[in-house]
């Protein structure tokens, strides 16, 4: 910003006001000296006296500092300039949300699964006949880490807009295929799903080594390993009907 092209840009509009540099002084709080300095380029007026100065020249900021009146074209270059650099640092600013938090959930389920990991060594260490265990262990923990690898890093945070306008319980993604009778995915519902999907998986990952211990040291038959895969398997769907009713 040159003094001398500022100074006279201050007087051009001042005088266009009818007003003198007494005048204009006793609006912004300043003396009469200082806006005369200003307008022979001498000095600037203090940045907190360029939006006020601005307002009782009438004219922007922007312009005041360029020194020059912009034309309305320009003005709605400059204002779609920066609403495209707004969208843009949004959007930046989304996209470095979604990549921090896709690494958390990938931090957290490989968590998961390293901990299942200690886990089984832990049993075996324990003495649990493994052999044995795996006739239940393995399917439940294969089905919880499948589900909490797509629900934790897979599974999109949105499902398509036609969901919100029709009442759909089926929900498909490549293999990962759900039809729940009595509830309509959407995007209210959907989040909370996904969220308490993702808390049964790490619970069911986490837990279910212990109950592996416990029925090791049950006198119970191979035979009641199936009810309770089915009872573990089929506890799923609580938190799945319960956050669809109460968010749809």
């Amino acid at each position: 910003m040159d003094k001398v092209e500022f100074g006279l840009f201050i007087c051009k509009l001042r005088k266009e006001k009818n007003m003198t540099q007494k005048e204009l002084a006793d609006k912004l709080l300043v003396s009469d000296k200082a806006v005369s300095k200003w307008e022979r380029g001498i000095s600037y007026p203090d940045i907190t006296l360029l939006e006020p100065l601005s307002l009782i020249l009438d004219v922007s900021v922007t312009e005041l500092v360029q020194g020059r009146k912009t034309d309305m074209d320009e003005k709605e270059d400059n204002v779609e300039k920066m609403m495209q650099e707004t969208l843009t640092i949004g959007n930046e600013q989304r996209s470095a949300m979604k990549r921090t938090m896709l690494k958390l959930r990938i931090v957290t389920v490989s968590a998961f699964v390293l901990l299942v990991a200690l886990e089984c060594i832990l049993l075996f260490l324990l003495g649990v006949d493994m052999e044995r265990a795996s006739v239940h262990m393995w399917t439940v923990e294969g089905i919880a880490v499948f589900l909490g690898i797509y629900f934790w890093i897979f599974a999109k945070e949105k499902i398509p807009v036609y969901y919100d306008e029709n009442k759909i319980s089926f929900y498909t993604d490549g293999i990962v295929k759900m039809n729940i009778p009595g509830i309509h995915f959407n995007n209210s519902n959907w989040p909370h799903i996904i969220n308490a999907l993702r808390i049964w998986s790490g619970t069911v990952m986490i837990g279910y080594p212990a109950v592996t211990f416990i029925l090791d040291k049950l006198p119970i038959s191979e035979l009641m390993f199936l009810p309770i895969i089915l009872v573990v398997v089929f506890s799923l769907f609580i938190p799945i009907y319960y956050t669809g009713k109460k968010y749809e």
